[in-house]
């Protein structure tokens, strides 16, 4: 019904990361679904560890140096963007889900200050430790869906077997709760939605 895109432009970077915001028509119902990209921090931990292995220590060191600027121009860069898309959920009349490549784990101040008012579907409905990076370091859950009250958050996995990107894809399934009957677990005619997001 209505969409708005945003690229973020960066000095001496690829202009990769922005979002897209629609308005979709759900049966008789609309929903607001935004997809993000947040600030990419281009940090590849391996280098770090591929010099100290090798026992150059400052290139070692020069790796950490690095590594923890990008973290810090990260963080601040991420919250700016997410402000920005939260003008555009802040009390929307219509449910919502915001998913897509936060660049940050659950641990990151954009991820902790988005939970104040939304739910993380892996956290209510997650399956294993659902690590999302295809490549090193694998142990991070970066790409998240949160979604407003509205919604049943029946189950969220992380399709680990999908691996032609470097980002596994996040695949949810949600039922407007207003289509729930009152009897726990029974649903009644309410479409469920699946939603899929990837890099």
């Amino acid at each position: 019904m209505n969409q708005y895109g945003r690229i973020w432009s960066r000095a001496y970077a690829p202009d990769i990361n922005g979002f897209l915001c629609a308005d979709i028509a759900y049966g008789a119902d609309t929903i607001r679904v935004v997809n993000v990209h947040l600030w990419s921090m281009g940090v590849r931990t391996n280098q770090a560890t591929d010099a100290l292995k090798a026992g150059n220590l400052g290139k070692f060191a020069s790796e950490l140096i690095d590594t923890f600027t990008k973290l810090k121009e990260g963080f601040a860069n991420r919250n700016e963007q997410l402000m920005e898309v939260e003008s555009y959920v802040a009390g929307s009349r219509y449910p919502v889900i915001i998913c897509g490549d936060f660049n940050e784990t659950p641990m990151g101040y954009s991820y902790g200050k988005l939970s104040q008012n939304f739910r993380n579907a892996f956290e209510e409905a997650g399956q294993g430790l659902g690590f999302t990076l295809n490549r090193h370091p694998y142990c991070a859950r970066i790409d998240q869906q949160f979604v407003s009250a509205d919604w049943h958050i029946k189950a969220c996995q992380t399709l680990s077997n999908i691996s032609f990107s470097d980002h596994f894809p996040v695949l949810a399934q949600y039922v407007l709760k207003k289509s729930l009957t009152g009897t726990a677990g029974i649903f009644a005619q309410g479409k469920p939605i699946g939603h899929l997001a990837s890099r």
